[in-house]
């Protein structure tokens, strides 16, 4: 048998869906809390890889506030080879959601690393800040095809109130080029 923990509360997606918005303020609380998150993650040598609403499980601290679980580690990868530790994916293969893909990963590059999960971090917190994604198409295909070569859609087009420092740390945590992100989620 396997025993978990018990969460109650709700995922980011259904919180999205059917909860009130977050304010600005709420939505760098909860990045903050899952970035802390992914340093663990990340420290134990592994990358999540499907960051996303629907992994991202809200309960609540004791006053209230919304506190991220980082939940299906399913097709997560491993930084380093760990004898009688295997991972579902490898190299080449494609598994995930599109919407919150880094650009190396929707490749299937070799050598995805943690600058994967703080891409789709930046995703998240551009879609909890705007309910929109930076990159939209009816297809995958056609989102594959932006991804990969057209610029996202900047935040302060969409809500050009976040303009200034908070569009430049969204801009840079979403940059195409990983050498051009947060290079860890300390960083971050």
């Amino acid at each position: 048998y396997m025993v978990m923990e018990l969460l109650e509360g709700e995922s980011l997606a259904h919180r999205l869906d059917e909860g009130e918005p977050l304010t600005v303020h709420q939505a760098l609380r909860l990045l903050a809390s899952c970035l802390r998150g992914l340093v663990a993650v990340h420290a134990a040598g592994v990358v999540h890889v499907d960051l996303k609403p629907d992994n991202l499980f809200l309960t609540r601290d004791g006053d209230g506030e919304p506190v991220p679980k980082l939940v299906d580690f399913g097709i997560s990868r491993s930084l380093v080879h760990k004898p009688g530790v295997t991972f579902v994916t490898k190299t080449g293969m494609i598994l995930g959601s599109p919407q919150y893909m880094s650009p190396e990963k929707a490749r299937g590059a070799k050598g995805v690393d943690v600058r994967a999960d703080l891409y789709s971090a930046g995703v998240v917190l551009y879609e909890v800040l705007t309910r929109r994604l930076p990159f939209e198409a009816e297809n995958v295909a056609d989102l594959l095809m932006r991804l990969w070569s057209a610029p996202p859609v900047p935040i302060e087009t969409r809500r050009p109130e976040l303009a200034g420092d908070l569009a430049a740390f969204v801009a840079r945590a979403i940059a195409r080029e990983p050498a051009d992100r947060f290079q860890s989620a300390v960083a971050m």
